[in-house]
């Protein structure tokens, strides 16, 4: 027995151990808060003003909505009809005995019942028994670890195969932030304007509609891929509703803040404009600058790092595939918003240095 009580509190332990060790690898919010390395240089040059006019559309929420309960057991409700089928609590199943055969429940309530119960594991000794139990948990013990394992796999290897309202994605808390950002030639402006038409149109009071305008926004970039300079992505998941909402605000402060000021805004359906004075003196116009920032049920990355022209389209395709039912939060940002405003290179470089040419 001593033995026995060894080895469960040796189990325990290094459950306690292995949870903590757990969630010590977890990405901590403050580890997600620090998204961006900037050098001071840069870091200055952002904060003296040195972006242009910036434009934003936002809808979506990171509240879920609860499971329907049309699939509950039968009996679990407080209807009439679903108590048929269930067994009554305070009636138990009766046992009748054979008239033939003797009722033992008097003779165990005379403490005259025959001595012949054994117990099938304790036998022999007592360390003997003690083994057996033990051989017994840690095989229960190792069946359960291979179920838990298999089911993993399972979930691992079917999760974003279908998007299915319903689905195990659909019904935890893991969020995938994913921010693509696209530099554009400034000859492009059919892209700028574009975008300005399509944040002031679009319907963002239904999940059917803020989906509609994330492939529009790609639809619009995808149509100009000779203008393509630079690009940046990054896809991560994390655990819960409320890091998720922690780091897409991160996203979207650190992306909003290179703006001199925001003259079209579109917030959940609400749009306001501002005039801007443009600079007579600025240099001449050289880039666009789009940015499309998600937050989706997936409970993986949505695709890995863009270094050439055709992961840039095959992550764009990724985006556009996005269903409703998985499209939380929906934030486009570019800039110059402003139909005369202009992004100099030397903007870019201030503002956007941690883009990388696409080759």
């Amino acid at each position: 027995m001593r033995k026995l009580r060894l080895a469960f509190f040796s189990t325990i332990l290094s459950t306690l151990v292995f949870a903590q060790i757990n969630s010590s690898i977890d990405l901590p919010t403050q580890g997600m808060l620090t998204l961006l390395d900037y050098n001071p240089e840069v870091q200055a040059k952002s904060r003296s003003g040195s972006g242009s006019s910036g434009g934003r559309s936002r809808g979506g929420s990171f509240n879920r909505s609860a499971p329907s309960n049309n699939n509950s057991r039968p009996g679990g409700g407080s209807g009439g009809s679903s108590n048929n089928n269930s067994r009554p609590s305070s009636q138990p199943r009766s046992n009748p005995q054979p008239q033939n055969q003797p009722n033992y429940n008097n003779n165990y309530n005379n403490n005259s019942r025959p001595n012949t119960y054994v117990n099938p594991v304790i036998v022999g000794n007592n360390s003997g028994g003690d083994e057996g139990v033990f051989m017994i948990f840690l095989l229960l013990l190792g069946g359960v670890g291979a179920i838990g394992l298999l089911m993993w796999w399972l979930s691992r290897n079917n999760k974003g195969s279908s998007v299915v309202a319903g689905s195990t994605e659909l019904d935890n808390e893991i969020v995938t932030v994913t921010c693509l950002q696209i530099a554009l030639l400034a000859t492009a402006r059919e892209v700028q304007k574009d975008l300005t038409e399509l944040a002031t149109e679009s319907d963002l009071s239904t999940p059917e509609g803020l989906a509609e305008q994330l492939r529009e926004s790609i639809l619009i970039l995808m149509r100009s891929p000779e203008t393509w300079t630079h690009a940046r992505s990054t896809s991560r998941t994390v655990q819960n509703l409320k890091e998720a909402e922690v780091l897409f605000e991160q996203m979207s402060i650190t992306e909003r803040s290179k703006f001199s000021e925001e003259v079209i805004v579109n917030n959940q359906g609400k749009i306001k404009t501002k005039t801007y004075a443009v600079d007579p003196d600025a240099e001449p116009a050289a880039y666009i600058v789009a940015t499309l920032l998600v937050a989706t049920a997936d409970d993986k990355p949505l695709f890995p790092d863009v270094r050439t022209e055709e992961d840039l389209k095959t992550a764009l395709a990724r985006m556009a595939a996005v269903s409703p039912e998985y499209l939380m939060v929906f934030e486009l940002l570019w800039t110059p918003a402003a139909e005369d405003d202009s992004l100099s290179y030397d903007q870019l470089l201030a503002n956007y240095a941690d883009m990388g040419q696409l080759i």
